[in-house]
């Protein structure tokens, strides 16, 4: 035992060497980059004075400059109160966006300074930041190999003796959930769909994350800061940042959605798995009080303009997938048809989930992963063949690339082995599919919430935004999901009552607490835009800015002044009784 021990320690320490030089190629594979797109004398200009734009885009720097004017023309008196500003998702839609609450919290606060937190090769980010007015930066770095190997060693000792990744799961170390950030971390950068063991992968990602921490908590320690900015906070580094600055209790605005958006004010670190479209159960129950009937009315023409026409104000972006394909229908009478099934069975719709994103973003959940609650749920249906089985497969899935296992491709081995289970046709419209399932079944996807509001049961087996404000659900385990599966044809429409109150959460998270910047510009988020029109639209945006009938400011100052966790769109204050 202690030679195999021994015999493993070395090796990872031999990948550990391999990974450390690898990251050198990678390096000069970004220096190629940073050449093409700023040149070597732009390079050089920029590292003597940090103020200059080297970008070869004449867009690019005509927004920078245009930029800078609006901010210098605006100065704002300073306080005493400091944030920090991060970008960690190296798009400017990411950079932008932050950087404009970080505008309105200065201007709200009079905040002394705004200290922006970079990874410190991002050129791009302290490119667009500076052309805001902030000046005093800090990076994260990529640490010597010397300090990374003692970090390293440290992390192999602490997590060899973990039993299985279940045990990891549950890891909280310094009082941070590093057990569910690294594993999310592992899953999305691999490509595997699940960790299976605790390998050099997960104790490699451990120690960078060990580091990161390290770094911010030293940040933290040498001066007092009285919130941060961000927007992503899963996997690295964003998930050790967002968890440490509530665990000392720093106010996190975390800005939701693209192009409309809003700005969430988390303040508790029981709020590290709260999603950033999840609204508060206080702000939903002053609604349905006091204005239920309005908000029932507007939910509704949100929720049927979503699933006729495509269009959502919160997730854009994944809209683009999910309704690529509106028109074509088909009736129960067409799927049984198709796959020659008995018309009398019941139908369970298995809604999947992306392997490499989302798992754990919301909280419990019964089942280990994405891919653990999707394998363990065909399990059952291939063993009981008293419902027919349709499975719908996340519509993001072409968007990671990476992924080791295809939905598909899985899925596929089960609807070769059993008639009762069988792919959803891909072209089918997302309405159309609703209309097909008797019930829903998901992990913990927005299905439950569009078939609830459509009067159709749905099984879900982790924490959704939704489930415990309007529905009251309580945590299960995996003996009461497979519980309700065996008995789906037993379970009970949903009420009236909660179908309104889903078109309430539908109007409240798509309307009320999400709004239109003057500043943001109507652009699909993707790396591979066309850049020079993104910026050109963002310029026109700055010509036509006027700083002093800023209305999503007046919004974010209605928020602070009103302690509010969510900005809301004042354009409703006159038809609700509860704003």
């Amino acid at each position: 035992m202690f030679l195999r021990k021994s015999l493993i320690f070395f090796y990872y320490l031999f990948l550990f060497i391999l990974i450390r030089i690898k990251k050198k190629f990678i390096d000069l594979d970004y220096y190629r980059i940073s050449i093409k797109r700023y040149g070597v004398f732009g390079l050089i200009k920029f590292y003597l004075n940090r103020d200059f734009n080297p970008s070869k885009s004449k867009f690019f720097q005509e927004f920078t400059k245009k930029n800078k004017t609006i901010w210098k023309l605006n100065k704002i008196k300073q306080g005493k109160k400091k944030y920090i500003l991060t970008s960690f998702v190296h798009i400017p839609e990411d950079q932008i966006c932050n950087s404009l609450v970080s505008k309105y919290i200065e201007r709200t606060f009079k905040a002394k300074s705004i200290i922006p937190l970079i990874n410190k090769k991002d050129i791009q980010s302290e490119i667009i930041m500076r052309s805001y007015g902030f000046k005093s930066f800090k990076y994260l770095e990529e640490p010597n190999i010397f300090s990374h190997l003692f970090v390293f060693i440290k992390s192999y000792f602490l997590l060899i003796n973990n039993k299985s990744p279940k045990d990891f799961l549950k890891l909280k170390f310094r009082d941070i959930f590093y057990g569910k950030i690294v594993s999310e971390h592992v899953i999305r950068h691999t490509g595997y769909p699940q960790i299976n063991d605790i390998n050099f992968s997960v104790i490699y990602n451990f120690s960078v994350a060990l580091d990161i921490d390290n770094q911010f908590s030293s940040i933290l320690k040498k001066e007092k800061y009285n919130g941060i900015i961000m927007s992503e906070n899963q996997f690295l580094p964003c998930g050790i940042i967002y968890q440490r600055s509530l665990n000392k209790k720093l106010n996190v605005y975390a800005r939701h959605g693209h192009p409309k958006i809003s700005i969430i004010n988390f303040r508790k670190f029981s709020e590290v798995y709260t999603a950033r479209a999840q609204i508060s159960k206080k702000l939903f129950r002053t609604i349905v009080k006091k204005d239920f009937n309005f908000a029932v009315k507007e939910g509704k023409k949100n929720f049927y303009k979503k699933i006729n026409k495509g269009i959502d104000n919160v997730w854009k972006r994944e809209s683009r997938f999910v309704y690529k394909n509106l028109k074509y229908k088909i009736h129960k009478n067409g799927i049984c048809k198709i796959f020659k099934w008995d018309r009398k069975k019941k139908i369970l719709l298995i809604f999947t989930h992306t392997f490499l994103d989302g798992n754990y973003v919301q909280g419990w959940r019964a089942f280990k992963d994405n891919f653990e609650w999707l394998k363990e749920t065909l399990d059952f249906a291939s063993k009981n063949p008293q419902y027919n089985y349709l499975i719908k497969t996340h519509p993001m899935d072409s968007f990671y690339k990476k992924v080791k296992v295809k939905t598909k491709d899985f899925v596929g081995e089960y609807c070769k082995k059993f008639g009762h289970i069988k792919l959803c046709p891909e072209k089918i419209s997302p309405k159309s599919c609703f209309e097909l399932a008797d019930v829903g079944v998901t992990s913990h996807g927005t299905v439950s919430l569009e078939l609830n509001a459509l009067g159709k049961p749905c099984i879900s087996a982790g924490r959704t935004s939704w489930g415990e404000i309007v529905q009251n659900l309580k945590p299960i385990n995996k003996n009461e999901y497979f519980k309700k599966l065996k008995n789906a044809d037993k379970i009970e429409k949903p009420s009236k009552l909660i179908r309104n109150k889903m078109y309430i959460y539908f109007f409240i998270q798509q309307s009320l607490m999400t709004l239109k910047h003057p500043l943001v510009a109507e652009f699909p988020v993707s790396r591979y835009s066309n850049r020079d029109v993104f910026w050109s639209k963002n310029i026109k945006l700055i010509k036509n800015y006027n700083y002093e009938n800023d209305f999503f400011y007046k919004c974010f100052k209605y928020q602070v002044k009103n302690n509010l966790r969510h900005t809301i769109n004042l354009q409703y204050k006159k038809k609700l009784k509860s704003l």
